[in-house]
């Protein structure tokens, strides 16, 4: 019964299709297409706007390096407090600060690196920007 439906469709859409014929588009429809999608204006929806500014980066930025150059500035070393009082504590203590001493070349080291690392930030965000704006979908590097 089933095969017998899908025989009937089957006579039918061919019977359709045969009739049917292929229609093509004018000449100019593509130059008309495109003239349209060039002419519609960007919605300002779309628009990328961050959601901290350059100047709220640049704040943040010296708030951190001024509260780090404070700290390295201001501390004093105590020698009264909690770990002078037990030994194993004080041991305790100098194991610690024993994991934290790193020459003065490795401290350039990390210094410079972390100074590159800022510096390419905005050199790389100006480029891909300029690439964005250029049209360019593939971003070469």
């Amino acid at each position: 019964m089933k095969a017998n439906e899908d025989k009937d469709l089957e006579k039918l859409v061919h019977n359709i299709m045969r009739g049917a014929s292929l229609e093509s588009p004018a000449d100019d429809f593509t130059s008309k297409v495109m003239s349209q999608v060039l002419a519609t204006k960007t919605s300002d929806i779309t628009v990328y706007k961050p959601l901290i500014s350059n100047s709220g980066f640049i704040a943040i930025f010296t708030c951190i390096f001024s509260f780090i150059l404070y700290l390295i500035l201001n501390t004093q070393s105590q020698t009264k407090g909690w770990f002078s009082k037990n030994e194993y504590l004080s041991n305790y203590k100098d194991n610690l600060t024993g994991l934290f001493d790193f020459s003065s070349v490795a401290t350039y080291a990390v210094v410079l690196t972390t100074i590159m690392f800022f510096i390419q930030i905005p050199l790389l965000k100006n480029y891909f920007d300029k690439q964005l704006k250029s049209g360019k979908n593939q971003i070469s590097i």
